[in-house]
């Protein structure tokens, strides 16, 4: 941070002193002598020697300004004004110092007094050119109508141009935009504002398999994510960064520890298969790699990332690919621009969201013997009297006689104080360059990150190397990419202990776990340790090492013809320790009776493991291109090899013998020790074919067929199609091209055939496990596993039909994009299995059975209500994704009506999927809770209960940028509605009595809300006046009243949260341009998570946490941790 400050204010400083100088500066500059010597160099390569010389910059178009001449110099201690007249002169080029950079311009000829007396009426201009989202646009043509006299914008956007008069038209041209004509009027600072040309609208998307495609030719949906909409919070990973910004897109975290960003789930267009992976790929520069790589990806190396949402975009990656696709493309270097960015982002991540507790009552459990609640001063639970603000002691008396004692009073806040302000530092660098034989890009970074939890750290390490070189025909494309992160956190179930606190403890007083009251033996807590021994008892290390290389080689055998080789590999070792430290009590407390001290003694442990992970890749594509009339066909032929490897070791001990000395070596009995070995292949085949017509109407058709070595032989082979066709009809109709309301109209519709192999290799093989008790000495024994897989096994198919509508309106002002699809997934791959006769000599079996049908609907709008036409005024961007999804189970086995897939999660037949099911009360047909009338309690329903899905049904995300001079607010919130979630954390803090609703009735006797009495079968009447047994822990903390039942913690999982904010500040290029070094500086002011807004019913936490990040989705609990906000500082500097 400090380094960041220091720079901005070096980069003011010089900024001001530049500003100082006078015009004699310019004449210094040219009089400087310099040494160069070049020999038959073009005359572009000389100046750049000069710039790297001089720091002079050089402005000059290249439609205008012969740069590719031949040239040669040798100067010795020569002044810069005689070096650059020597080489000029000759090729008829002028010079001129602007600003302090040197512009360039072709002389005119001048041979009548008229045309003299008109050069010294020239005018200079100077300006800038941004796009209508207020990004500033290097490399734009600018010159004067009616002749070829012009320039082009430098990196900043800037230009400077001399016109022969007030009255001259300046005209500007960039590929993408539309053509500008702007008239001087007598002005001498015009700036200009270019809106996208709609007829290029998305001009080139890179598909399936890296093959780039006019994005009018699509016969299906994809969205892109550009670098500045990923990055305008600083997001430390780019799962955070891509939330709320595509239609369809879910991203799922399971807590927020040091960890996070590894434990994500991404789905796009819900679920199709009932258990197998419904989680879509990911491709990285052209190279597929695990879903978990998402947090090695330095999100400041993105260059944009494209979604391909459905099976009809995809169906050329294979059976990997039939959840949709994310295509991360990363920055490469640009021709003629050279530049070292650095950026510094310092974050600090707070607790945002505790449980609502309740904060009337302290520690106890039991009542006396009227049936009032009782202070316990050792217990956990809060199910003692009511505060009071007197002097009571907490724990067990010592062996001094001693005791601690503390006021009887709430003291909730120690608990959001155990957790500290945890910082994230984020350093990057990188260098990018190009011309006309290649570019090359280089990126370092360095993350390190004190968690929240006190105790946990982390960093991240990376490097990239992008390059590309061209010769000739060839064309070579490379990229290496290295990242290592490492891990220290504790694994212990920390949030659950804290949480489950009484109220009165002063728990901030235990940080020092030797103190008198915070040490193991004297801790007050009879059933639990000190939640900050916990912190260094169970301790998790973990180191992960992802490599990534790609390398493409493209030749154009002839006009018609490409021929491209791209190999790939990817990657990942893990290698980790979990330690749990040695607990010795003391014999005074193990004898006092302390229920945690017995046994008085346990061991320390260790485990050990390793995880080895790579897939290589390798593709050949030929493709042949021929226009014939009005028609253009592409024909993309090709072969793909995939081979995988997977090995996993692990190597631990229940006991160590030597204390805190983690060795397995080291250890007392036999070692837990695994090994798992995996390998598989596919091979495919694959053909594309485009054929347009006149450029409007595109129909596209592919094929693939795959082998697969983890089927069996005659199921192996296996070929989906698929078709689309767009029609682009604002081109194909001559009235609507004119249209000045109406800028693109395009509608496209597809079909394809998809299939997913979801077991792991070796499956359908029967293979044996270490035996129960074995090795019984030197005796080994195994034993075939209880489960079975059909030796016929397929894999799953989905049909996928797919329609949409993409319109432009005011010349691309507005845009909107839709679509609907429909899904039909069968021979579902029953992964958990099926429970089979064990006369089988199995317990389940895994077959293919059932069917499921997804559908959904998709829009993304983005508009410009205001554009600046000056750069300076007001830019508002805003951008609208929003998607709604819903499935259901149209077959199971054998007429089974629901299949469990874990965390109370189910596949019901007719329902949607999953859904969560549970225990829940009796209710009359009204809905209202049947209660026991002896004890007023309500009755417990004979089945489960139904609660909903799981996953949303509605994803809305709003996105806005909002600018004005060098001003930048932005901002994204994302809605989520239609589904349930169960918070084990309620269940957990019932029981202990910590909870908000555990304290509603005072602890008192109470009529159960909306209950009847059956005064007879079928005749229900309501309940006014027959109250429950009791108010405390025998109702809070029954297994059949409150904490053991699933439908009191089952909410609506709906939630609004403001996903990112952040304003900005671009230092004007006027105050940087005399340093002749610093091109941009920015910083900025950002947020994440900052505010949430969910249902009253919800109190416990973020309904977006899952314990998982598999199908069973829809449940949370304290074994997680609790949500944070990020706040945090950035600062970026080009050179």
């Amino acid at each position: 941070m400090k380094v960041t400050l220091s720079q901005l204010a070096i980069v003011l400083a010089l900024s001001g002193a530049s500003y100082a100088e006078n015009s004699k500066a310019q004449d210094v500059v040219l009089d400087r002598s310099i040494n160069i010597s070049v020999k038959n160099r073009s005359l572009e390569t000389v100046l750049k020697k000069v710039t790297s010389i001089t720091s002079v910059k050089f402005i000059y178009s290249k439609d205008f300004v012969n740069t590719d001449a031949v040239v040669s110099v040798d100067a010795k201690n020569k002044p810069l004004r005689n070096i650059l007249n020597d080489l000029l002169t000759k090729y008829n080029i002028r010079y001129e110092i602007i600003n302090g950079d040197i512009l360039l311009e072709v002389q005119p000829a001048q041979s009548s007094s008229s045309e003299k007396q008109g050069d010294s009426n020239q005018q200079l201009i100077t300006g800038t050119v941004t796009s209508n989202t207020g990004e500033s646009l290097p490399g734009v043509s600018v010159f004067i109508k009616g002749t070829k006299q012009g320039t082009n914008t430098d990196g900043s956007g800037k230009y400077v141009i001399k016109v022969p008069d007030a009255n001259t038209i300046l005209a500007f041209d960039y590929m993408g935009y539309v053509h500008k004509e702007v008239p001087v009027s007598g002005k001498s600072v015009v700036n200009v504002v270019l809106t996208e040309d709609a007829h290029q609208l998305g001009e080139v998307v890179v598909t399936a398999l890296g093959i780039k495609r006019s994005a009018k030719e699509l016969g299906y949906a994809t969205q892109q994510v550009n670098a500045k909409d990923l990055t305008q919070s600083r997001p430390t990973n780019l799962a955070a960064g891509l939330s709320g910004k595509v239609a369809g897109l879910q991203i799922v975290q399971t807590n927020n520890q040091i960890d996070a960003g590894d434990q994500i789930r991404v789905v796009l267009r819900g679920n199709r298969s009932f258990q197998g992976s419904n989680q879509a790929l990911l491709v990285l520069d052209g190279v597929v790699v695990p879903l978990s790589y998402l947090n090695s990806i330095n999100p400041n190396d993105v260059d944009n990332v494209n979604i391909l949402k459905g099976a009809n975009a995809a169906a050329l990656y294979g059976s990997e690919a039939s959840n949709g696709v994310m295509i991360v493309s990363t920055k490469h270097g640009v021709k003629d621009q050279t530049q070292i960015t650095y950026t510094n982002t310092t974050q600090l991540n707070q607790l945002a969201y505790f449980p609502k507790m309740q904060t009337q009552f302290g520690g106890g459990s039991g009542q006396d013997v009227y049936g009032f609640p009782q202070y316990t001063p050792i217990e956990n639970q809060n199910f003692g009297d009511r505060f009071d603000g007197s002097s009571r002691p907490i724990g067990r008396t010592l062996p001094d006689g001693s005791i601690q004692m503390v006021p009887y009073a709430n003291l909730s806040d120690e608990k959001k104080k155990f957790f500290q302000t945890g910082i994230d530092e984020q350093n990057d660098l990188s260098y990018s360059t190009g011309n006309d034989k290649g570019s090359t890009y280089i990126n370092v970074q360095r993350v390190n990150s004190k968690g929240y939890v006190p105790g946990d750290f982390a960093n991240r390490t990376a490097a990239r190397f992008n390059g590309t070189r061209i010769y000739n025909k060839l064309k070579i494309d490379y990229t290496l990419n290295y990242t290592q992160k490492n891990y220290d956190k504790s694994y212990s179930q920390i949030y659950n202990n804290i949480i489950n606190t009484p109220a009165n403890i002063p728990l901030t007083q235990y940080k020092d776990i030797n103190s008198v009251y915070g040490s193991l033996d004297n801790y007050f807590n009879d059933y639990g340790l000190n939640p900050y021994f916990y912190l260094q008892q169970q301790r998790n290390n973990e180191r992960r090492d992802d490599l990534l290389g790609n390398l493409s080689l493209s030749y154009d055998v002839a006009p018609w013809l490409n021929l491209t080789a791209r190999a790939g590999i990817t990657t990942y070792t893990k290698n980790g320790k979990f330690i749990k430290k040695a607990v010795n009590y003391s014999d005074f407390a193990h004898d006092s009776g302390k229920s945690i001290a017995n046994p008085q003694s346990s061991p320390a442990t260790e485990s050990d493991y390793s995880n080895f992970n790579s897939r290589m890749e390798g593709n050949f594509m030929a493709t042949f291109k021929k226009k014939v009339s009005d028609f253009n066909f592409t024909l993309i032929a090709g072969t793909q090899t995939i081979q995988k490897s997977i090995r996993d070791l692990s190597a631990g001990t229940d006991f160590l013998v030597i204390p805190d000395f983690y060795n397995v070596g080291y250890r007392a009995g036999d070692a837990n020790v695994g090994e798992t070995s995996r390998k598989d292949r596919q091979l495919a085949a694959f053909g594309d074919l485009t054929v347009g017509y006149k450029d409007y109407l595109f129909l596209h058709a592919s094929g693939r067929n795959d082998w697969d070595s983890r089927l069996a032989p005659e199921n192996r082979s296996f070929f989906y199609p698929s078709a689309d066709l767009s029609f682009v009809f604002t081109d194909a109709f001559k009235s609507l091209k004119e249209s000045k309301i109406l800028s693109y109209g395009k509608i496209r519709g597809g079909i394809a055939k998809v299939y997913a192999v979801q077991f792991d290799p070796y499956s359908l093989e029967a293979t044996f496990d270490v035996g129960s008790g074995f090795p019984y000495g030197s005796t080994a024994g195994y034993s075939v596993g209880g489960t079975v897989y059909a030796p016929d096994l397929k894999p799953e198919q989905t049909v996928s039909t797919e329609i949409g509508l993409e319109l432009g309106f005011f010349n691309n002002r507005i845009t909107m994009e839709t679509s609907a699809y429909w899904e039909t997934t069968k021979d579902q791959e029953i992964l958990k299995g099926i429970n089979i006769s064990s006369a089988t000599g199995f317990t389940n079996a895994i077959i293919n059975t059932g069917s499921g049908k997804n559908k959904g609907v998709e829009l993304s709008l983005k508009g410009s209500p205001f554009v600046s036409q000056n750069g300076r005024g007001v830019t508002w961007n805003l951008g609208v994704n929003y998607s709604y999804n819903t499935n259901k189970a149209v077959e199971l086995y054998q007429g089974l009506p629901n299949l469990s897939i874990g965390n109370n999660n189910y596949i019901v037949k007719d329902q949607p999927y999953p859904v969560l099911m549970g225990n829940g009360f009796a209710t009359d047909p009204q809905g209202r809770t049947i209660v026991d009338p002896g004890t007023g309690f309500p009755k417990l329903s004979q089945t489960n209960i139904l609660f909903g899905q799981t996953t949303p049904k509605n994803i809305l995300g709003i996105s806005s940028s909002l600018s004005y001079h060098n001003f930048t607010l932005s901002g994204t919130a994302e809605y989520r509605s239609g589904s349930v979630v169960y918070s084990g954390a309620g269940s957990t803090m019932d029981f202990s009595g910590i909870s908000y609703g555990s304290a509603t009735n005072g602890r008192e006797r109470f009529v159960y809300p909306n209950s009847v009495i059956e005064t007879s079968p079928g005749v229900f009447v309501p309940n006014t006046n027959i109250t429950t047994r009791t108010g405390g822990i025998d109702y809070w903390a029954g297994s059949t009243t409150r904490y053991g039942v699933m439908q009191n913690y089952v909410t609506s999982a709906a939630f609004w949260k403001i996903r990112e904010l952040s304003i900005g500040y671009e230092i004007p290029a006027k105050l940087l341009e005399r340093t002749h070094f610093i091109k941009r500086a920015n910083f900025a002011l950002v947020g994440r998570n900052l505010f949430m807004f969910r249902p009253k019913s919800n109190m416990y936490s973020d309904p977006e946490y899952n314990a998982t990040t598999d199908n069973a989705q829809g449940s949370n609990d304290l074994n997680q941790t609790p949500p944070t906000r990020i706040y945090g500082f950035t600062a970026t500097i080009t050179l």
